[in-house]
């Protein structure tokens, strides 16, 4: 209940008793005054009468000052919302419209450009893993002397903290389709992310440390800074 209808119910209440003790009163006088109204009971009821309408006029007074109290303090109303900042809403919305605007071929480059380019900083700026490095290089070694892997060979391998980069030149395109099968195997196989330079026939594969995710690329992000 709200403080209003609290301060009214609570005066309703007092006038309601109010009425009731003088109801009583006058059925007093009439219980033990069963003959003809005398002057001494007509005083009496006109005194009762007008102390019944001091009362309802101080009763109206206090309604009124509560009234009046409550509207003083009423709170304001909640604040609203605030608004979206014009220099950032528009820049998520031109966002998803350019990442929208791509064709899948498109997106797909977009893609495979930008992972490539996160995952080359991520090798610059992070932490060489020597030990890791020279067992990932033997492991990739041993796996491409396998006669089904010839003309493929392992020209540089590098591993920082959380991921390894494999570099690997293919002597013809279909010495790369025979490696293929090698991506599912150690040490080519976890959370990893590759890509085929078909005119330098070249692959590189980064694989994350078991366990580890590799560096995620925001597209959205990406097609807003590459759109025109």
């Amino acid at each position: 209940m709200s403080s209003r209808g609290y301060l009214i119910g609570a005066a309703l209440a007092v006038s309601a008793g109010t009425l009731l003790w003088a109801g009583s009163q006058l059925s007093r006088h009439s219980d033990t005054q069963h003959g003809p109204v005398t002057a001494n009971s007509a005083t009496m009821v006109g005194d009762e009468v007008k102390m019944l309408q001091r009362v309802a006029q101080d009763l109206q007074a206090r309604v009124d000052r509560a009234e009046t109290l409550i509207s003083q303090q009423r709170p304001a109303g909640p604040p609203s919302a605030a608004a979206p900042s014009p220099t950032t809403a528009p820049v998520v919305d031109e966002a998803n419209e350019a990442l929208l605007r791509l064709r899948p071929q498109e997106r797909d480059r977009l893609l495979a450009s930008s992972t490539m380019d996160l995952l080359e900083e991520t090798m610059q700026t992070g932490v060489v893993d020597r030990g890791w490095t020279t067992r990932a290089s033997m492991e990739l070694n041993e796996r491409l002397a396998a006669p089904e892997f010839a003309g493929t060979r392992a020209s540089a391998v590098e591993c920082i903290t959380d991921v390894c980069r494999f570099r690997l030149q293919h002597d013809s395109a279909e010495a790369r389709e025979h490696f293929m099968p090698a991506l599912s195997a150690p040490p080519l196989v976890g959370n990893a992310f590759f890509h085929y330079d078909a005119a330098e026939k070249t692959t590189v594969v980064y694989v994350a440390r078991a366990g580890q995710p590799l560096p995620k690329v925001d597209l959205t992000e990406v097609a807003a800074r590459e759109r025109p």
